[in-house]
């Protein structure tokens, strides 16, 4: 029989080499993870770079369409930004030329308008007429009309109450009216 008196090795000196074996297994699991990861990069680097070519001929063109509009931009932006701003107030404008023909077509022959005053969206004038017969005529085409919002006489007298008006025949009909137009559509409001 055998007996033996030597100490017990360590844990540590009876799988040193399981040990090593296990970090040499760790180390090569780790150095082809970052193999793997770097292969998986180069993949998308390469699909990246074959995009690219794919597109420089677009961004060539994008380029050049550039240029030639900074230099039209360069020549002819003032005038259309004169042009663009002519349309923007021509849209924001009141519709007095529609408004003035409107009160126009509804004069009978022998009535006149004067004194006329615009504020903002309204229109204050006088008007002579010949006969109240006129003034209800006027009164009703302008209560017709599309173009104006709003119509109503302020004040109906005889000429030779006001000395200072010369109108004929002396003895007419003087109407004080208002009318309003509509508001220019705003930004938010066209279709």
């Amino acid at each position: 029989m055998r007996v033996n008196l030597l100490p017990r090795p360590s844990w540590g000196r009876r799988h040193f080499f399981l040990g090593l074996l296990l970090v040499i297994l760790w180390l090569a699991g780790f150095v082809s993870a970052v193999f793997w990861l770097f292969l998986l990069q180069e993949e998308r680097i390469s699909e990246a770079r074959s995009r690219l070519e794919r597109l420089e001929p677009v961004e060539r063109e994008v380029r050049k369409q550039v240029r030639e509009r900074e230099a039209f931009m360069k020549e002819h932006g003032p005038a259309l930004a004169y042009v663009k701003a002519v349309d923007r107030l021509d849209r924001e404008r009141l519709k007095w030329d529609e408004a003035i023909s409107a009160l126009e077509a509804s004069l009978p022959p022998s009535a006149t308008v004067f004194d006329l005053q615009v504020k903002g969206n309204r229109l204050d004038g006088k008007g002579a007429f010949h006969t109240v017969d006129d003034v209800a005529f006027f009164t009703q085409m302008m209560e017709k009309s599309e173009s104006i919002t709003s119509f109503s006489v302020d004040s109906i007298g005889k000429s030779e109450t006001d000395p200072s008006l010369e109108v004929k025949p002396k003895k007419a009909w003087i109407v004080r009216f208002h009318l309003t137009v509509d508001k220019p559509a705003q930004k938010g409001d066209q279709p």
